[in-house]
């Protein structure tokens, strides 16, 4: 029996697979390679190759017959689409003639085996498979969408056009962990626009328990700038601690939070002060050589001078955010009874909490806080939607 197969159909109530030139309806316990399950803990064609489609993928003596026989199904979908046939209440081998599924299979196949065979394996690439995962759950989980709570707001153009796209949009979250260089998750089209949802918005979107509990870091990638300097991360707030270690008293908090960021990301900046202290020219030395930015986590960008920094710290800070959300989540899946991952905001995790699980809060703040470049300060915010999180006080 093959190692290698294809799932054609994941429908519970209709599975349907393709291994060893065959549809079957049970997988055998050989099977473990395939291109892309997120319903199965295989090795995975699109995560070992680094999310490379299946036409950039495909061998050269495959493509043009690949081509072809892709569109040829996309023609059959669109067909049904038009036709106002809902297909997830049919089989797909109702839907697709027989010959022409087993060979969009069987392609597949060869597809993910010249993968296996002939490409490097992604770096990082449990991480990679476990966030895949992640996103996965995260995907097949409904948001708690209350659009009627924007009605106040209707007279607004902007609101109007977003009440549109909150009532004519599924409410998933699906994110693309490979669109941006820098690792940074953006939701893939059809999504829910959760990444770009106004803040005035966000009241909409309710938890399916009791509350939404929000864990960011404070200033994390300021506080990624002083790990890659090798700098001990202060316990307190990052832009306080510059008021009083770099800009003196005289600088109130935000002056000093608004310089900080002035010099961070402009290299033409010459404030001696910052320099001093984030040493982001020695930073560059060490992590940007020949055109490459190379951050702790193995991730290497090609880039121009002006950018190297911005790549350097968001790709860091997005590699290391991850990660740590890796570990809540098994908090979450092994040790608490309703509660869930309802999904990521850049650097924040939003948890959907129900009361019982309460108590294990502080201890996925403190799994959170515990970074690979040290204990970053987490700010913790809590409420009944997404619009009226109120910080909540977090020892750490």
């Amino acid at each position: 029996m093959s190692e290698y197969y294809q799932t054609a159909c994941s429908k519970i109530a209709c599975p349907v697979y393709y291994t060893d030139g065959a549809l079957c309806t049970t997988l055998p316990d050989e099977a473990s390679r395939t291109w892309h399950d997120t319903n199965m803990a295989h090795q995975s064609a699109y995560i070992y190759g680094a999310g490379k489609s299946l036409g950039d993928s495909c061998p050269s003596h495959l493509k043009d017959e690949w081509n072809t026989l892709n569109e040829k199904i996309k023609a059959y979908m669109v067909s049904y689409v038009k036709a106002k046939i809902d297909t997830m209440e049919y089989c797909v081998r109702d839907l697709i003639p027989r010959n022409d599924l087993e060979r969009y299979l069987e392609i597949k196949t060869e597809i993910t085996k010249h993968v296996f065979h002939n490409f490097p394996p992604a770096k990082n690439f449990s991480f990679l498979t476990g966030l895949d995962r992640l996103l996965t759950q995260i995907k097949k989980q409904s948001l708690n969408i209350h659009p009627d709570r924007l009605r106040s707001d209707i007279h607004d153009y902007k609101a109007r056009q977003f009440w549109k796209r909150a009532t004519s949009t599924k409410p998933y979250v699906v994110f693309d962990m490979f669109r941006t260089r820098t690792g940074r998750l953006a939701t893939c089209r059809g999504s829910f626009p959760i990444l770009t949802m106004a803040k005035e918005y966000r009241k909409i979107v309710e938890p399916v328990n009791d509350y939404f509990v929000e864990l960011d870091y404070n200033a994390a990638e300021l506080r990624v700038l002083l790990a890659l300097g090798g700098l001990v991360q202060p316990a307190g707030d990052i832009h306080e601690w510059n008021r009083r270690n770099i800009y003196g008293a005289t600088t109130s908090r935000e002056m000093a939070k608004k310089r900080i960021f002035a010099w961070l990301y402009n290299p033409e900046s010459k404030d001696t002060a910052s320099s001093k202290v984030y040493k982001k020219n020695d930073i560059l030395k060490k992590h940007y050589i020949d055109g490459c930015v190379s951050n702790p986590f193995g991730r290497q960008i090609e880039c121009d001078d002006y950018h190297a920094l911005n790549y350097l710290i968001q790709s860091t800070t997005s590699d290391m955010f991850l990660r740590q959300v890796l570990g809540v989540a098994e908090i979450v899946d092994n040790r608490m009874k309703k509660s869930f991952i309802s999904f990521l905001m850049h650097d924040s995790v939003l948890l959907d909490i129900a009361k019982e699980d309460i108590p294990l809060i502080k201890e996925i703040a403190e799994v959170f806080m515990k970074t690979p470049l040290g204990d970053f300060k987490v700010n913790m915010r809590v409420g009944t939607n997404y619009g009226n999180l109120k910080e909540r006080k977090n020892e750490n």
